[in-house]
């Protein structure tokens, strides 16, 4: 009996210590704001792409699948407006997609189409978005941000009319008059930047 009190004086101090390090470990750094998507999501309007792109990294580690997927997927597309390549490829590799709904394997290859065209690999992003292109079923918000992507990557290649057609495809999966607007402003600018025969 006396060796299991002696034991049990000697186990309780250090279970204590691995708990309190656990919980301190889980507390986010002083004066941080308190994590939530708000954050992350105003740090991108206002341009601020490495801050939502940090923002959204500290929401998914405390978030479970899908959610976290979610997050770090937005993550990373932060990093790509951002021009971050390097560090954009880095937190792209590890996001696990199998076992979620297909949608999220699609949309992290559309992202990293995005991250081709950032690095200048136009012709194998452009490759890969019309391999993305031809599943069956996808979301109109994903398609339209394939169509997107793929005038980005045919404006690199010096191919505006490619880009035209890609941006007036596009516009058939917009919702919201602000998408529609700006997608023919985009179409506009592309336009009137051509020199007149």
């Amino acid at each position: 009996m006396k060796h299991l009190v002696v034991s049990a004086a000697r186990v309780w101090p250090a279970l204590f210590l691995v708990l309190l390090l656990h919980a301190c470990e889980t507390l986010p750094p002083p004066g941080a704001p308190p994590v939530s998507a708000a954050v992350a999501e105003q740090a991108e309007r206002r341009g601020e792409y490495v801050l939502a792109a940090r923002e959204y990294e500290r929401l998914a580690r405390s978030a479970k699948a899908p959610h976290k997927q979610n997050l770090q997927l937005r993550g990373v597309e932060a990093l790509i407006k951002a021009g971050q390549a390097p560090e954009a490829r880095q937190k792209l590799a590890p996001i696990q997609t199998a076992g979620l709904d297909a949608s999220f394997g699609i949309r992290k290859r559309v992202i990293e189409a995005k991250l081709l065209v950032l690095e200048g690999a136009h012709e194998k992003a452009l490759r890969q978005l019309d391999d993305i292109a031809r599943t069956r079923g996808l979301d109109p918000t994903l398609l339209a941000d394939i169509e997107r992507t793929r005038a980005q990557a045919e404006l690199a290649v010096g191919n505006p009319f490619g880009a035209v057609r890609n941006l007036v495809r596009r516009e058939q999966y917009l919702a919201a008059r602000e998408a529609v607007a700006d997608n023919q402003l985009q179409i506009w600018k592309i336009l009137s930047g051509q020199p007149r025969l």
